[in-house]
């Protein structure tokens, strides 16, 4: 996914202009990405200079692409050779969409807000890109304001996998789709259980209490 912040334009450079002009406008997203800084202020989506009479802000206009950190077919590999197949669950169609280029950074911080289910952000993300004729969407979002791998809430179809942060990104994947398909919660102390808290090598087995709530 590719965050559609970040494409304002400069109109006046730093430390340019005179009192109360328009130093910043919005790129084609129409939204305004950037905050300000100094005394500059905002009028709509543009920002315009304060009584010191020049530009203090530097428009945002990085590029904020997500990572894309493996194919459909080597997911729904891992999902039902080493996982899944352990509670005799197929996942018989696993498809990757095209890329969407999506404004959600409300706040203008660079990050995503993950810091409940759901947030405006993670809502804005669902409601632009989900396609409700997969029974469930994993969304590929860079950048979580907590610096978590990935976040799906038990019972849910949508699910959010942060693949900078994820070291082992199938295996996360799989981990989230636990909670969202399967309802199944942490475990804290069997370690190298697909549902353990934190990532790791070979944290893929499930157990007969798991296998007994998937079915």
């Amino acid at each position: 996914m590719d965050n559609a912040a970040g494409d304002d334009v400069q109109v006046i450079q730093v430390n340019k202009g005179q009192p109360i002009q328009t130093c910043i406008t919005a790129g084609t997203n129409t939204k305004r990405d950037t905050n300000t800084s100094g005394d500059d202020g905002v009028s709509g989506e543009n920002i315009h200079t304060g009584a010191d009479g020049i530009c203090n802000t530097t428009a945002d206009n990085t590029d904020d692409m997500s990572t894309d950190p493996y194919t459909a077919a080597v997911l729904q590999n891992f999902l039902n050779s080493t996982v899944y197949n352990q509670a005799v669950v197929n996942w018989s169609e696993v498809v990757k969409l095209s890329d969407m280029t999506v404004n959600f950074d409300l706040n203008r911080d660079g990050d995503i807000d993950v810091s409940s289910w759901t947030t405006a952000e993670m809502d804005v993300v669902i409601n632009q890109c989900k396609d409700d004729d997969y029974e469930y969407n994993i969304f590929l979002v860079d950048n979580p304001n907590d610096g978590s791998t990935g976040f799906m809430n038990t019972g849910q179809m949508y699910g959010f996998i942060h693949a900078d942060n994820a070291t082992w990104d199938t295996q996360t994947t799989a981990h989230e789709l636990g909670h969202g398909a399967f309802s199944l919660p942490h475990t804290r102390f069997d370690t190298v259980n697909l549902m353990h808290v934190t990532e790791g090598v070979s944290k893929t087995r499930l157990r007969k209490y798991q296998w007994d709530l998937i079915q």
